[in-house]
C-alpha cells in the first residue's frame, strides 16, 4: 500500500492486490484476499490518500479548515479585494459597429459587504494603469460617473479602505501602487501563493458577472461546448461605452439591491448598516470624501524616474530642456 497504492499513478485496489499477490508468490508467502487489502486501504485517511496520490496543494484546498469570514473584514472598507479577468463578450467600435475584441475588466469589491467599490474596462491587458484607474474609481464618489450614463440610482460608495488585497501579479507589486498606498495610509497585502480561497470573494463576483454577460449579444460563453454554433462576432452589438452603461446599471440596480446568500441581506444594505449602524451594532461612520480628484488619479498613475542632466531630461528618446 505504501509503495504502490499511495503513489501519483493512482493504482486501484484490484491493481494493488495483484501487485501484492505477485510479491507474495515470489517470496513464498500466502496471498491475502482482495477484501483484506481493501480493508487495509480503507483505514488510510482520505487526506493522506489525496496528499500522496494527487499532491499537497489539492489536499490542502480540500481538507484545511477555511474561515467562514475573511479575517479582518469586520466593517465596510476594512478590506477591498481587486483582480482582473477577460470578459466573455465581443464588443464593437463606435463608428462602424464592427467587432473589436474581448475587453478586460479590473474589479474591486468590499469584502465585508460585497459591494462593488469600482471597476475599469479596457481592451488593453492588465497593467499598472488599469489598476490605478480602477482604484481611483473605487475611492472617488460616483455622482459624475452615474450622470455620464444617465443613471439615477445611487452608488453611495467612496473612501479609502484600510487594506487593499490583491494577487501576486506584477501590476500589483509595482512601486507606484506601493508608494500610493503608503502615501494614503493603506496597507497593501498580497494573496498567499497557491491559496485560491483567499481570493474567493472577488472570484465569486466575477463569476456572477460572467453569468449575466452570457445573456448579452456577442457573448463568447465560458467554453466551446456552451458556445456551440453561436456566432459571437456576428452577434456583437455593444460598444465599450454601452457595455459600461449596462455594467453600471446591473451593479447599482440589480447586484447591490438583491439579497446576497453569504450575508443574508443586500450588499448595499450591509454597507450602509456597517457605516451608519443599526439597533444592534454601531456604525463606523461615513468615510472622508476626497476633494482633489485630479491629484488622486495622478497618485495612482504609473511613473518613471529620470535624473536631470545638463541638457534637461530625456524620456522615450525625447529631450526636455
Amino acid at each position: 500500500i505504501e509503495n504502490y497504492y499511495l503513489k501519483d499513478q493512482k493504482h486501484g485496489i484490484k491493481d494493488t492486490w495483484e501487485k501484492i499477490r505477485g510479491v507474495c508468490r515470489i517470496a513464498g508467502l500466502p496471498v491475502p484476499a482482495v477484501n483484506t487489502v481493501r480493508n487495509r486501504i480503507i483505514v488510510v485517511s482520505e487526506e493522506q490518500k489525496m496528499r500522496r496520490r494527487e499532491g499537497g496543494k489539492k489536499a490542502s484546498e480540500a481538507f484545511e479548515p477555511s474561515k467562514g469570514s475573511f479575517p479582518g473584514a469586520d466593517w465596510p472598507l476594512a478590506i477591498v479585494q481587486i483582480d482582473h479577468t477577460k470578459l466573455d463578450i465581443v464588443l464593437v467600435d463606435d463608428i462602424n459597429r464592427l467587432p473589436v475584441g474581448r475587453p478586460w475588466i479590473t474589479l474591486a469589491i468590499d469584502v465585508c459587504s460585497r459591494v462593488v467599490t469600482g471597476f475599469y474596462v479596457s481592451f488593453d491587458p492588465p497593467s499598472a494603469m488599469s489598476v490605478g484607474l480602477c482604484l481611483a474609481h473605487s475611492f472617488l464618489g460616483k455622482e459624475e460617473w452615474l450622470a455620464r450614463f444617465g443613471i439615477k440610482t445611487q452608488w453611495p460608495v467612496w473612501g479609502f479602505p484600510g487594506v487593499i488585497h490583491a494577487d501576486n501579479a506584477k501590476e500589483f507589486r509595482g512601486k507606484m501602487l506601493q508608494r500610493a498606498c503608503k502615501n494614503h495610509k493603506m496597507d497593501l497585502i498580497w494573496r498567499p501563493v497557491a491559496k485560491p480561497r483567499y481570493g474567493a470573494h472577488i472570484e465569486r463576483l466575477m463569476g456572477t458577472f460572467a453569468t449575466e454577460i452570457h445573456k448579452l449579444p456577442g457573448t463568447t460563453f465560458s467554453n466551446t461546448r456552451e458556445k456551440g454554433d453561436y456566432d459571437s462576432e456576428g452577434k456583437a452589438a455593444l460598444t465599450l461605452s454601452e457595455f459600461e452603461t449596462w455594467l453600471t446599471t446591473f451593479i447599482v440596480e440589480v447586484y447591490h439591491q438583491r439579497v446576497h446568500s453569504s450575508i443574508g441581506m443586500s450588499p448595499l444594505q450591509k454597507f450602509q448598516e456597517g457605516l451608519l449602524g443599526s439597533d444592534k451594532v454601531p456604525g463606523r461612520g461615513l468615510p472622508e470624501r476626497i476633494v482633489d480628484d485630479y491629484r488622486l488619479k495622478l497618485n495612482f498613475m504609473p511613473y518613471e524616474k529620470r535624473s536631470v542632466q545638463q541638457y534637461g531630461v530625456q524620456l522615450d528618446e525625447v529631450h526636455y530642456y
